[in-house]
């Protein structure tokens, strides 16, 4: 379903400069294969923008690379390269041990050579890292841990900072558990370059992927809305609230093996959906909210754990696909069912109203 979108993208856009995109995606196709000090972090900068799909190849042969000859754990040694490092080859099924972690930490205290003053990138991409871990790798609970709480303790007395409010960003959605076409806009538009390359490059190819992409999305949405529409359940199921995108990712849902359907159960479900929470405090004579919340939070991460397991084991098959598009699915959580004060799906409004009628502001100079 992905290739025929993007392979139909011209049909969408009567102005689209195929010339000047193609020119700019060889300039960063050239830029993969030669900036070797900084090609991880290119490869991190394109997927943050959702636009890696016009580099996969090049994406392949860096991390293949990386793993054939554990080049990136040997070449960095910092806590930031490294766990950057250990996410970008999980992410994609690679085999890599968390053992490569053990190294940064002291076994006198429990902590892994960082402090607030020191490195809060570094931090930032342990907790990142954590993200995926699988059963059993304790290793992982204690970096995320540590990397939480550290994190969260300069929030305390940093709170309204620009680096706070990127900690904030990164802790309530990490890359591996968040859409990176919901958190893309912000992303670009705060993108400075990598070390003075890449700022106009980059911004103005996300902005044209961007352009033709939201094409297709009004396009495809004229069709869900026309099949919506003709069901007539908007009348007959009130609880619905005349929803015709959720329903249409529930009904995916329903395709998706169990261990991935499971993690349906937010934390934060507070509106006609059903709230988890309120379940379980029926089910416990003595429970608080506050136990509620951390019992959900701590089946959700497990779970996680199993999604992690099985998209690792997908990956190296022939389901690699199958499975990115079913860890999509999953992500879609945080948006569908994160109601706020007044019951209102606000960050799923923002994300539609980005993919269906924003624009990306650029400041290319």
């Amino acid at each position: 379903m992905g290739c025929s979108r993007r392979s139909s993208q011209s049909n969408f856009h009567d102005g689209f400069d195929s010339t000047n995109f193609g020119l700019l995606v060889k300039d960063v196709k050239y830029a993969l294969r030669t900036e070797r000090n900084n090609n991880l972090t290119l490869v991190d900068t394109l997927q943050h923008m959702g636009i890696e799909h016009h580099f996969q190849e090049e994406i392949q042969s860096i991390l293949q690379k990386d793993v054939e000859q554990s080049a990136c754990f040997l070449k960095y040694q910092n806590h930031h390269d490294i766990s950057l490092c250990f996410r970008l080859l999980r992410q994609e099924g690679h085999h890599v041990s968390a053992d490569v972690f053990k190294k940064f930490k002291n076994n006198d205290d429990g902590t892994f050579g960082l402090n607030l003053s020191q490195d809060v990138n570094g931090l930032i991409g342990l907790y990142e890292a954590s993200q995926l871990g699988v059963e059993g790798e304790y290793i992982l609970d204690e970096i995320a841990n540590f990397s939480g709480d550290h994190l969260n303790a300069y929030l305390a007395i940093n709170d309204s900072c620009d680096e706070a409010r990127i900690i904030k960003e990164k802790m309530k959605y990490p890359y591996h558990k968040s859409l990176a076409s919901c958190k893309a806009k912000n992303f670009i538009n705060n993108f400075k370059g990598i070390n003075g390359w890449g700022k106009s490059t980059l911004q103005e190819l996300a902005n044209m992927d961007y352009s033709i992409t939201k094409e297709i999305h009004q396009h495809e949405l004229i069709q869900v809305s026309r099949w919506w529409r003709s069901l007539g359940l908007a009348e007959e199921l009130k609880l619905l609230r005349d929803q015709p995108l959720k329903w249409w990712e529930l009904c995916a849902m329903m395709d998706l093996p169990e261990y991935m359907r499971s993690t349906y159960k937010d934390e934060n479900q507070e509106g006609n959906d059903g709230s988890y929470i309120e379940c379980y405090m029926k089910g416990q004579k003595n429970g608080s909210i506050g136990l509620a919340r951390e019992y959900v939070v701590k089946q959700i991460e497990d779970e996680w754990k199993q999604v992690n397991k099985k998209h690792f084991d997908l990956m190296n098959g022939s389901l690699g696909s199958f499975s990115k598009a079913s860890l999509n699915l999953v992500r879609m959580v945080p948006l569908m069912y994160n109601y706020d004060d007044k019951q209102s799906l606000h960050v799923l409004l923002e994300y539609i109203n980005f993919m269906l009628y924003d624009n990306v502001s650029m400041s290319i100079k």
